[in-house]
């Protein structure tokens, strides 16, 4: 996997929990529109079939959306120790801002006074550099 892939990652479990949230709050919708509170399943069998199905759907999704929390902040804390292992500030700056803070390269440049030409330049260090901590931290570990 290359530095940059590593670092994508966040991204990916970031989407992957919006998600979990957008279907959560569709079932949270429904059931508004039925006047049902998930916290008081109905007693009477009319009808309550449907509204305990989604009760418990939504309950699933919000189990699953915790662990995917719990995934994320995992492995952006591993993430975040192997960036910390880069020796220059500036790349530790701008691997945050982009793959932590999805900031855009202007916004980079602007916030840390340099030509967005060097901020590209200083990035492609940092992956250069995570690159090694990477294959190095691999071959410990075999």
């Amino acid at each position: 996997m290359t530095a940059k892939e590593y670092l994508l990652q966040v991204r990916k479990i970031d989407c992957l929990i919006r998600e979990k949230r957008e279907e959560i709050e569709q079932i949270n919708d429904l059931l508004r529109v039925h006047g049902v509170s998930y916290e008081k399943v109905p007693s009477d069998n009319h009808g309550t079939d449907k509204m305990q199905k989604l009760i418990l759907k939504k309950i699933e999704l919000e189990d699953e959306l915790r662990e995917k929390m719990i995934d994320l902040l995992t492995q952006k804390r591993e993430i975040m120790n192997t960036v910390d292992l880069l020796e220059r500030p500036e790349e530790i700056e701008v691997i945050y801002a982009r793959y932590f803070r999805y900031k855009k390269w202007e916004e980079i440049a602007e916030q840390m006074g340099y030509e967005e030409r060097q901020i590209y330049r200083i990035h492609g260090y940092a992956l250069l550099n995570l690159n090694t901590i990477l294959r190095m931290s691999v071959n410990v570990s075999i």
